[in-house]
């Protein structure tokens, strides 16, 4: 299996965002966050700071993405915050799983994380493929929850180019 490690730092307010309002004590972040809600259905109770998004019988090339995700200070780690990832399928689709009754317009490569004690997090997964006929690169689509915050998103992990070490 050959494995591609992506590491990525997610910078708390300093990347564009978006945001829905869940309760009214939270602070908003950012504005309206379309289908941001469906980073609920069918969530674990327990989340762990690794998961994976696939199985062995996935098509598409295997990878692994980590990273840690720190406070505003971009110093900070921050813990126990969590992600939630969905991305398409090796046809470029967000393909629903068989027998999937939840969040299917995200499809069934998805997951949840829970930053660790050093705001590390973990996921493996296959790289995923641009939509069929289109220009927008190949991408995965993270939503946070952070505590006493609203949910939001921020920019996609987005593929560009294949390097192979």
């Amino acid at each position: 299996m050959n494995k591609v490690r992506t590491a990525f730092l997610l910078i708390f307010y300093v990347i564009t965002g978006c945001a829905q309002q869940t309760d009214k004590n939270e602070k908003q972040v950012g504005g309206n966050c379309e289908s941001c809600d469906l980073m609920f259905e069918g969530m674990p109770t327990t989340l762990s700071w690794q998961t994976s998004l696939t199985d062995a019988n996935e098509p598409g090339e295997p990878m692994i993405i980590s990273g840690t995700i720190f406070k505003r200070d971009g110093k900070t780690p921050a813990p126990n915050v969590v992600l939630y990832v969905y991305q398409t399928n090796s046809k470029g689709l967000y393909s629903k799983a068989s027998g999937q009754t939840q969040a299917v317009r995200h499809g069934h490569i998805r997951g949840w994380m829970k930053t660790d004690d050093q705001g590390r997090y973990e996921f493996r997964t296959i790289r995923p493929v641009a939509y069929p006929n289109s220009k927008i690169p190949q991408h995965i689509h993270p939503i946070i929850r952070e505590q006493g915050l609203s949910l939001y998103w921020i920019d996609d992990f987005v593929f560009l180019k294949m390097i192979h070490y």
